[in-house]
């Protein structure tokens, strides 16, 4: 029975105070990340998905699709017996031929077994080589028709088919052939029809949109579901239990939903009941929301999971705080980016889970203002390096582990810093600009690094480099010296060097000092490998209260020391220093164990500036790519 509801409920945000006091907060956005959940990766230099085809003509495969096939587009026929936990399949695929040979069709099986095959009406046999099925095309068109018949899933694997009240499927990275037969990477994209049969108490929800319900007569029906645009197979899901309620808003201008089993739906709706809020504000910045329709359907699932137009959310994150909302926001943005615009392979599934945290960055900034978006710089900060401990450190691109803190957060504050760098308009130009010529399709960190260049008209290949495809990040240390003048006032030298163990990075810090009658002076210095100086000439009547480095929160780095005492002389620009003078070595030393000044800066003596700010040795530029 549906329970149809008509109003939404209040949503409070967190304060942004509880993000940076504890930002992990039991940790409820760690829990939502995938390591726990089944068929991942187990841990650093774990295989990163299903790699190219290794059967026939497999050396001749672009690494994304098999050798000689496009599947266009599926019927999938299911007939579930939840009282056996039994199953049998059918799946019809059109599939268009790419070279002029194309040898056989791949498919991938891990559970089922496969009872039969026909092309274009044809009995034909079929070669299992592991998880690979590759059926025989002996004369083929163009176009063909494939039918292919299974019987059975994959036991006891946590991923695939999940039995139970509700039953529910999950399969990204590659569960889907753990119970059904299709094509299991990502970059091959294909439309879908849903044709699913079980006892008729159940209501079933799937992909796309539901275009009638088949009343059988015997205790079972058919439901079934259309996906007009093309999905990849880890996208594909199934909900089905006795006992959904929904609740419709009314505010839509497409159908919004939330399906959740009885006694679940009212915290749902306060977590989740500005769903359509969130969708116009993503519509707002990049394109116009790319589907026809929006539900979150709660299952008992240690986690969220994009599922497009039919998104899985864990019955343990909805508690009716309102602190779900920022995974709704994570799930929401993967509907363009991973649901739209795909990643080509899990190499760079940071194309996926890096662009949907920072969209609950740009999220939290929209309700908290600058404020906001340093404290979640923060948050994901402090989450990447806690993560470092378990997964190690490596590259964004061709992640060793595909789920946790560097593909998530690191993911995210990339993006953040190049948004930094180019302006937040011109950010939302690239976003916009990358779903758009990406649209349904696939993209590569290669072909992001094309789309900001052609966006921005410059060189971007220097930052790709060291944040994309190189393991790591910077640390500083700096320090601060204070030399007195003979003519009176003193020079100012803030310096700052790298101390990373491996690699250097090319970034520009912000440095701010905070002088006594409160005012702030602030530079920013291009950091590289021989580091960067930047010159004040002070008076000597005030001092300086602060100096704060990355005062607003705009780059990552391991660590920030301040060790004054190690510091080399700048050139005297400011005047003559005092007789037999060089530096009064005042400026208090950072607390031990600090890492950098936020939330309580060290102490230095300066006095207002008095001859501006001056960039020394040296005022690095960015290096560039050939």
């Amino acid at each position: 029975m549906l329970l149809l509801l008509s109003a939404s409920a209040a949503l409070a945000l967190p304060p942004v105070h509880a993000l940076a006091a504890d930002p992990l907060r039991d940790p409820l956005r760690e829990r939502f990340k995938h390591p726990a959940s089944p068929g991942a990766p187990s841990g650093p230099g774990a295989p990163s998905g299903p790699g190219a085809p290794s059967g026939p003509d497999a050396a001749d495969a672009p690494p994304a699709l098999q050798p000689g096939w496009d599947i266009e587009h599926y019927v999938l026929d299911v007939v579930l017996v939840p009282s056996s936990r039994t199953l049998t399949g059918t799946a019809t695929i059109t599939a268009t031929r790419r070279i002029d040979d194309p040898g056989p069709l791949l498919l991938h099986a891990d559970g089922p077994t496969v009872l039969s095959a026909r092309v274009d009406g044809a009995d034909v046999s079929w070669t299992i080589e592991g998880e690979e099925v590759w059926v025989d095309v002996p004369a083929p068109d163009d176009e063909i028709e494939v039918v292919v018949s299974w019987t059975g899933f994959k036991e006891d694997s946590g991923s695939g088919l999940q039995w139970g009240d509700p039953i529910h499927s999950f399969h990204e990275p590659s569960g889907a052939r753990n119970w059904l037969l299709v094509h299991d990477v990502p970059a091959d994209k294909a439309t879908l029809d849903w044709r699913i049969t079980l006892p008729d108490d159940r209501v079933v929800v799937a992909n796309g949109e539901p275009t009638g319900v088949v009343d059988h007569g015997d205790g079972t029906a058919t439901w079934t579901f259309e996906m007009a645009d093309p999905l990849p197979p880890y996208l594909m899901v199934l909900h089905a239990s006795p006992t959904y309620e929904v609740w419709d808003d009314p505010d839509s201008d497409f159908p919004v939903q939330i399906w959740a089993r009885a006694g679940h739906l009212d915290d749902a709706v306060v977590d989740l009941g500005n769903t359509e809020e969130i969708l116009a504000w993503m519509s707002d910045r990049w394109v116009p929301y790319p589907w026809t329709r929006y539900r979150n359907v709660l299952a008992p699932f240690g986690g969220g999971m994009e599922h497009t137009t039919a998104t899985t959310m864990g019955e343990e994150l909805i508690d009716g705080s309102g602190w779900a909302e920022l995974i709704n926001v994570h799930e929401a943005a993967h509907h363009w980016w991973g649901d739209l615009v795909t990643c080509q392979d899990w190499d760079d599934i940071w194309l996926n889970e890096g662009f949907a945290s920072h969209a609950e960055l740009a999220w939290y900034e929209a309700q908290f203002g600058e404020e906001g978006r340093v404290a979640y710089f923060d948050y994901q900060r402090d989450s990447y390096l806690q993560w470092h401990d378990w997964e190690g450190t490596f590259a964004l691109h061709d992640p060793n582990f595909l789920w946790g803190g560097t593909v998530y957060d690191k993911g995210s504050l990339v993006l953040e810093m190049l948004r930094q760098l180019t302006g937040p308009e011109t950010f939302d130009e690239i976003l916009a600009e990358w779903a758009t010529t990406r649209a349904h399709g696939t993209g590569t960190s290669a072909e992001l690094l094309a789309v900001v260049e052609d966006v921005t008209g410059d060189d971007w290949g220097w930052y790709f480099d060291q944040w994309v495809y190189q393991a790591g990040d910077p640390a500083y240390t700096w320090g601060v010296h204070r030399r007195p003048l003979a003519e009176g006032g003193a020079q100012l030298d803030l310096w700052v060097v790298q101390s990373n163990e491996d690699g250097a990075w090319t970034m520009p810090l912000d440095v701010a000092v905070d002088l006594s009658d409160g005012s702030r002076e602030t530079d920013t210095l291009w950091v590289d490998e021989a580091g960067a100086v930047l010159s004040l000439c002070v008076g000597d009547d005030v001092i300086a209260d602060a100096v704060e480095l990355d005062p607003g929160a705009r780059v990552l780095y391991t660590d920030a020391s301040r060790d004054d005492a190690r510091f080399a002389d700048a050139p005297l620009i400011c005047g003559q220093p005092t007789e037999g003078g060089a530096d009064t070595g005042d400026g208090p030393a950072t607390p031990e164990g600090a890492a950098g000044f936020r939330g309580g800066p060290a102490s230095c003596s300066a006095a207002p500036v008095l001859g501006g700010l001056w960039l020394l040795l040296p005022l690095v530029l960015r290096r560039r790519r050939a």
